[in-house]
């Protein structure tokens, strides 16, 4: 249940705090006062679109908090498994909602301290509160809301929710058919430069990273043979060619030596080339050394780049840099399978079947339930209309097979009325009054109130357009309802509010020359008092005081 709600710069209000008791409380006062600004603030705080219009004039951001008190086994440990999977802490029996609205558009919301999304504030306000708006029997005159309130009533939303999954699946397996036939030509040209792709790929038997490997070997092999022909160049200059230098230098030897007979400085002129000649093959050995070393297999190099040449011939067809080869074939394959399963039509066409006939086992269970719940449907709520005032009156439940299935199912919900000595029902629309229709759509609310698990229910004037001992009724209905669930009701009623356990009265004011508004509880007096008011008897007319104070105690 509610136990307690904070509300700040919202609307009218600067600043409201009320504690809320079990039972069935109603909230009055004049017109203008912000009664169902309290409706609004809990829709609000239960993930309704925020609107910075509803900031109050002057302030930056408005907020709103509340605490409600989990008194059910089954909810309490529903809500603690919730909390947990979602990341929130539940450690006793209350869960802490807040939520402010920022004059920029920004709108952020807590559940138990933690940041949460306006989604998850939605999922579990609906397990904590629900509201019975004022507009409740406009949309009740449509098939669309009249078949949600009876799967409600079914409790099978799970099952429809299901359903359309199914649906939703079925729909889309179905466009894929359609699309895979109408581009069938396309397909298959895509699938023929696929398996040419990959075909060519898989000729060249890759190995892991070939490339980069081949690259490397043949930049050695290139850089080698190169070193080795100025090697083996070297040798030739130096000694084998018939003008080498060493040769050259043998030749000028003899010819120093000659010399030395004659003068000693060529004798050491003549050492000096002998010196050299030595020296000119120790350069020789070693570029010789160095040929044996690394000497390498023609044979090798060619095999090296006839891979080369043969895998960049495959790159440069598919258009491609060699060394993406292997990331290629793997995404070609994917592509292929993907593209395979796509196309295949029958395996499609099957899938869709399986779909259809899913989805019609579990449409066709869901009008079995639909059906039996209709007659309990019709029963009670044709009783509360009696209790309403509208005794020759029959709500019937009618359900036709739909020409076209849809995610909700294959049926067509609609609430007909049948009145006494019509032969047949009618839609609502077209046989209840601006009255009857407020009371049907009460009589709905009573029903489904009734039926609900939901701890706390909001009724926003949903007594709007009826009177007299009928008002009374409804109130004895809502003080009825309230002895298994907390029912907060707005009304203008006097004979709903004096059924009240507790009573809170809704004041305008101003503060700073900005309108306000305040709530206060009341009793004993003051509430005898504002029931004379809502009869509209003068403030101190004796025999209204009385007649307020008589209703009260009835």
């Amino acid at each position: 249940m509610l136990e307690s709600l904070i509300i700040k710069n919202f609307v009218v209000v600067e600043f409201l705090e009320i504690g809320f008791d079990e039972g069935f409380s109603v909230f009055t006062g004049e017109t203008g006062a912000g009664k169902s600004m309290i409706i609004e603030a809990l829709s609000l705080l239960l993930g309704k679109r925020a609107a910075t219009i509803k900031i109050r004039e002057g302030s930056e951001r408005a907020e709103i908090a509340a605490i409600f008190k989990v008194r059910s086994k089954i909810l309490n440990d529903f809500l603690a498994n919730w909390c947990h999977q979602s990341g929130f802490d539940f450690d006793s029996d209350e869960i802490f909602i807040r939520r402010v609205i920022e004059k920029t558009g920004k709108s952020r919301a807590w559940i138990n301290g933690h940041i949460s999304s306006i989604n998850q504030i939605k999922e579990i306000g609906e397990h904590l509160m629900e509201i019975h708006s004022q507009n409740a029997h406009q949309k009740l005159l449509t098939s669309v809301h009249q078949r949600k309130i009876l799967d409600d009533f079914a409790e099978i939303k799970k099952d429809v929710d299901e359903l359309k999954k199914v649906w939703d699946l079925w729909q889309e397996k179905n466009k894929q058919l359609d699309q895979s036939i109408n581009k069938n030509e396309f397909t298959k040209q895509q699938l023929i430069q696929l398996k040419w792709k990959i075909s060519l790929i898989e000729d060249l038997n890759l190995k892991k990273n070939e490339w980069e490997a081949l690259s490397l070997q043949e930049n050695k092999l290139s850089f080698i043979t190169e070193l080795i022909e100025n090697a083996k160049d070297g040798i030739n200059k130096i000694q084998q060619d018939e003008n080498s230098i060493i040769s050259i230098i043998e030749k000028l030897q003899k010819k120093f030596l000659f010399s030395a007979s004659k003068d000693e400085f060529f004798s050491r002129i003549a050492k000096s080339a002998e010196q050299s000649v030595i020296e000119l093959k120790d350069i020789t050995d070693s570029l010789r050394r160095y040929i044996g070393q690394n000497d390498i297999d023609p044979y090798a190099l060619k095999q090296t780049e006839e891979r080369i040449s043969e895998i960049f011939l495959v790159a440069q067809k598919i258009g491609c840099d060699p060394k993406n080869l292997e990331k290629i074939l793997e995404l070609s394959k994917k592509e292929l399978i993907e593209l395979e399963l796509e196309n295949n039509i029958e395996i499609l066409k099957i899938k869709v079947k399986e779909l259809k006939n899913q989805y019609i086992e579990n449409a066709e269970l869901i009008s079995k339930k639909r059906i039996i719940s209709a007659k309990n449907f019709e029963v009670t709520v044709s009783n509360w209309l009696k209790k309403l005032a509208m005794d020759s009156s029959v709500l019937y439940v009618e359900i036709v097979r739909k020409e076209k299935f849809s995610s909700s199912g294959m049926d067509e919900i609609n609430f007909l009325i049948k009145h006494a000595g019509s032969e047949k029902g009618l839609g609502i629309s077209k046989v209840a009054s601006g009255g009857e229709l407020s009371r049907i759509s009460l009589a709905i609310s009573v029903v489904m109130a009734n039926a609900s698990k939901t701890p706390s229910l909001i009724f926003d004037e949903v007594d709007s357009g009826i009177g007299g001992n009928t008002a009374h009724t409804v109130g004895e209905l809502l003080r009825f309802l309230g002895k298994e669930q907390q029912i907060l009701c707005v009304t203008h009623l006097p004979q709903v509010a004096v059924n009240g356990h507790h009573h809170f009265k809704i004041t305008k004011g101003e503060n700073n020359s900005l309108p306000t508004s305040k709530i206060d509880k009341i009793i004993k007096e003051d509430r005898v008092t504002e029931v004379a008011r809502m009869l509209g008897k003068k403030e101190h007319d004796d025999k209204s005081i009385e007649y307020a104070r008589n209703l009260l105690r009835e």
